[in-house]
């Protein structure tokens, strides 16, 4: 019951963190949401989700849908307990 209680903790931390990240990469590139560099909120996403300690792994079949940095199906935490909690978890997703 508390594993599976933490498994949705897990996914539902990721989700968390990734509309932070996007948040944060629109408030830091606001020029970007008018076309002078689209790529730059993407790599920003991907280097704050990094330093968040998460990996981009577009293997779950979600992300193979859209796989853009703003999706929390395209990443995993990097940390191997987490990692594999929330690996769990995005089975049955």
């Amino acid at each position: 019951m508390v594993l599976a209680g933490s498994s949705v903790s897990f996914f539902k931390a990721q989700q968390v963190q990734t509309s932070a990240c996007e948040l944060e990469g629109e408030s830091a590139h606001p020029e970007a949401r008018l076309g002078v560099d689209v790529n730059v909120i993407h790599k920003h996403i991907l280097g704050c989700m990094q330093e968040a300690g998460y990996e981009w792994a577009p293997a779950h079949r979600n992300c193979k849908d859209a796989p853009v940095a703003t999706n929390a199906y395209c990443y995993l935490p990097a940390t191997g307990f987490e990692r594999a909690i929330t690996a769990f978890q995005l089975r049955f997703e």
